[in-house]
């Protein structure tokens, strides 16, 4: 009996519950956020990130079971090519929508309706083929609480600003990596924008005026960062007194093209700037004097001959609160070691410097006056090993002297603070010399990525131990043991003892020779025979 009732109660629970979940319904689908996530009732931390994988229809009944938990919606490269209209209704709590390397949804953004109802503060749309003519179709329903527009990578060529003149939140535009892109139109806009972040990196983008609308009032006063890199710019537009710049303190030129070139009075009008990029750009003619509040500084591999010239010897005069500099690639290999120290001399604020495949043959002595020091990078250069104290920052905890010329290392004029050293690629002379250094780096971090970088801490010399690594370097005790001073005192001793028996000998011999002649010999003379 009791078994019966166990049977009739397992086909009871196997048969409703299922039907009560509804497993049972042909027309119920799980919510495909459920399938990438670790929790099978809910997506992690109401995250729906789904990639690289087919998703071509975006429909209610798919996404019923989750519309209202979810708050950032990612879609990377799932083929989507349909949205079904008010798909976006029920997302009440959605703060994140993307829409990424998925060429074929910007033929149905228009079916973006009701995306103006949830509380989107980011929204991304990248390389998804969206040109001129999609973007003017759905600008209109961007929600009012948008804060942050990503469209990289697609075929617009030009933004008319007063599209997000109704965005009142709205503070970072990226337009980056859309080739087409050339310039925006500002003549429309008739009140401030709040933007503060504006990103055309990798664009046509051509910077001639300034973002001003036809009344000439400044529509972006409050842009704080600019980024151009890899762009065309005509640096005179800033020039000005009146170049709606005046808030600005990131300013990207990376890669950037001067069109009437750089001079020692460029960016003069920027009084707030405090980061600026100019590396590996071109029309540069003088390097610009700057004065203003800068705190990093970057112009790796600049495109001039950078010389040990009067006007190149101050640049830096004026930037006392400068905290980051970046001039690696510029060839300082013809700077002398007083014209290095007139050129940093003044940055007594600094903390970081990367001077980097400068082929410099030795470790500037300015850096003892640089007492703020926390990280100094002289990665490919041919630094020798030093015989006297080069840094005094007890702040300095990084070095990077990793391809240089450095034999061994006298671990006395290190200082204390050091938490990190590279010195991969250097010919290490495996010798007694380098045994202090060896100990050191056992006591500290060093040993740990010598033993695990073994291919770039090899020996140079002796001929018997090249190119074998460091870590296989262990001399015996004996081998390198000092000579006692008491021991070495006796055999001094003891040589000259010897020394002075064998000359005294000699100069005895000497004399007995030459008084030997003198003396009359002693003999009887003897008669004649008869």
């Amino acid at each position: 009996m009791n078994l019966l009732i166990f049977w009739i109660f397992t086909i009871f629970y196997v048969i409703l519950v299922p039907f009560q979940k509804g497993d049972c319904n042909p027309e119920h689908r799980e919510c495909p956020c459920y399938h990438h996530s670790h929790n099978s009732l809910a997506p992690p931390n109401h995250n729906c990130k789904i990639s690289n994988i087919s998703l071509p229809n975006l429909t209610i009944s798919e996404f019923r079971d989750c519309m209202k938990d979810i708050e950032v919606l990612s879609l990377v490269n799932t083929s989507t090519r349909w949205i079904e209209n008010g798909f976006f209704v029920n997302f009440t709590n959605l703060t994140n929508l993307e829409f990424s390397t998925n060429p074929n949804v910007s033929q149905c953004l228009n079916n973006l309706t009701g995306i103006d109802k949830t509380k989107l503060e980011n929204l991304t749309l990248n390389n998804i083929s969206l040109n001129d003519e999609n973007l003017k179709a759905i600008y209109t329903i961007f929600p009012s609480t948008l804060k942050y527009l990503t469209l990289r990578s697609n075929h617009i060529t030009t933004f008319p600003l007063k599209w997000i003149q109704d965005l009142k939140y709205l503070t970072s535009l990226d337009l980056s990596q859309s080739l087409q892109f050339r310039h925006f139109v500002s003549d429309n806009v008739k009140e401030e924008l709040p933007l503060t972040h504006l990103f055309v990196t990798g664009t046509s983008f051509f910077w001639t005026k300034l973002f001003k609308n036809s009344n000439s009032t400044c529509i972006l006063p409050n842009l704080t960062e600019f980024h151009l890199s890899s762009t065309f710019v005509n640096v005179s537009a800033t020039d000005v007194k009146d170049n709606c710049l005046h808030n600005l303190t990131v300013l990207d030129l990376d890669h950037c093209l001067f069109e009437d070139g750089l001079y020692n009075d460029s960016f003069r009008f920027l009084p707030n700037l405090q980061n600026l990029s100019i590396s590996e750009s071109f029309n540069i003619y003088q390097l610009p004097i700057l004065n203003t509040p800068l705190k990093e500084l970057k112009m790796n591999n600049i495109q001039m001959k950078f010389n040990e010239t009067k006007d190149n010897l101050h640049i830096f005069r004026n930037l006392k609160n400068l905290l980051h500099l970046e001039i690696s690639h510029i060839n300082l290999s013809t700077w002398s070691d007083d014209g290095i120290g007139s050129l940093l001399g003044q940055l007594t604020n600094l903390q970081c410097i990367n001077a980097s495949n400068n082929n410099l043959k030795f470790l500037p002595s300015v850096f003892l006056k640089l007492h703020n020091l926390k990280t100094v990078i002289l990665t490919n250069n041919s630094i020798p090993q030093w015989h006297q104290p080069t840094f005094q920052s007890g702040k300095l905890e990084t070095l990077n002297l990793e391809n240089n010329a450095i034999g061994y290392l006298d671990t006395d004029f290190l200082p204390t603070s050091i938490k990190e050293l590279n010195l991969k690629g250097n010919p290490f002379r495996c010798t007694c010399d380098l045994v202090p250094f060896i100990i050191w780096a056992k006591q500290n971090k060093l040993y740990h990525d010598i033993l695990n970088n073994k291919k770039q801490y090899v020996c140079d010399f002796p001929m018997d131990r090249k190119n074998k690594s460091l870590a296989d370097f262990n001399p015996l005790p004996t081998d390198c043991r000092p000579f006692n001073t008491i021991v070495i005192t006796a055999m001094v001793l003891c040589g000259l003892m010897v020394i002075v028996v064998c000359v005294t000998d000699i100069v005895v011999c000497y004399r007995e020779r030459r008084e030997k002649p003198k003396r009359k010999p002693r003999y009887r003379k003897l008669s004649p025979l008869t």
